[in-house]
């Protein structure tokens, strides 16, 4: 072989060492970042909300279901917060986050479910 084709093939080795370096670097620094996260998550340190902003999200309040667009969350010394806007009214709600489930939903059928039993319960349709 040629000296030329000796430090070519040489070069090229040495690029391709560079780039495994280089991708286990960065799958060192993935793994480390998701032993973080999960040791926060163990120390609930890592809050999940139970929807994005931008969402749309089914109020129930009034006897009637209420569709909303979550526009931000907020933390305050009482707890976290939802804020959303009335799609029909442009009226803004706040409530707390652990209220998914019993008066807001992610889905209109849950919220209707919901709002039925509710009159249901109460003896009212």
């Amino acid at each position: 072989m040629k000296k030329e084709m000796i430090i070519e093939k040489l070069e090229e080795l040495y690029d391709q060492i560079q780039r495994v370096e280089h991708d286990q670097m960065e799958a060192n620094g993935v793994q480390r970042a998701i032993e973080v996260i999960s040791n926060m998550q163990d120390d609930e340190l890592i809050v999940k909300l139970p929807c994005k902003v931008g969402d749309i999200v089914y109020g129930t309040f009034a006897g009637r279901v209420s569709e909303c667009f979550c526009i931000g969350w907020k933390y305050t010394g009482g707890g976290l917060y939802m804020i959303c806007m009335d799609r029909e009214n442009h009226q803004n709600y706040s409530f707390f986050d652990f209220l998914f489930g019993e008066k807001w939903f992610l889905s209109r059928e849950e919220a209707e479910r919901a709002l039925s039993k509710k009159g249901e319960n109460t003896g009212n349709e």
